[in-house]
């Protein structure tokens, strides 16, 4: 047990450094419940929260780009997780927070990220009943090939009918 300032100090970097939850956040009702749960849970157990966005080249048939500028397009999806870490850093003033945005894939990005982690917490799709059998792509390659253990947090919409719990 730590008897010193610089001993306490020094344990609590050393809790938080070696110990790292990471988060998908896609903007969705279910990754923002699911980014709560995983602030939550770093806080508890004393680790670092990454939260992580992917972004793709928006596909356009027309001749006429989408973006006229990518590097805008990156910006607003950095902006767009931060807007979306306020309310956690606000809950948690104590809890380090990082984020990493990448242009590629959803589970290429978070593979990456959730090296050495503690574990990689997604979101699930929450609409109850058989719809919760359909797992998006992106959740199921996560809980199928994921290099350190998933928490898939259910999101329960409050408007859906019917049963919920399972």
């Amino acid at each position: 047990m730590p008897t010193t300032e610089t001993e306490t100090r020094m344990s609590q970097e050393s809790k938080t450094e070696g110990c790292k939850i990471v988060v998908g956040v896609d903007g969705t009702p279910a990754s923002i419940h699911a980014l709560s749960w995983a602030a939550e849970e770093a806080s508890i157990r004393g680790c670092r929260l990454l939260a992580v966005r992917s972004w793709n080249y928006p596909v356009s048939t027309a001749e006429i780009p989408l973006y006229e500028n990518y590097e805008l397009l990156e910006e607003d999806v950095v902006k767009e997780l931060e807007d979306e870490l306020a309310s956690v850093r606000k809950a948690f003033p104590d809890l380090e927070i990082e984020t990493f945005v990448a242009q590629g894939s959803a589970s290429k990005a978070l593979f990456g990220a959730a090296k050495g982690a503690a574990m990689l917490v997604i979101g699930s799709k929450g609409h109850g009943g058989l719809a919760n059998l359909l797992t998006g792509s992106v959740a199921s390659h996560i809980t199928h090939d994921s290099p350190v253990p998933v928490v898939v947090v259910p999101h329960l919409d409050p408007h859906a009918a019917g049963d919920q719990t399972g």
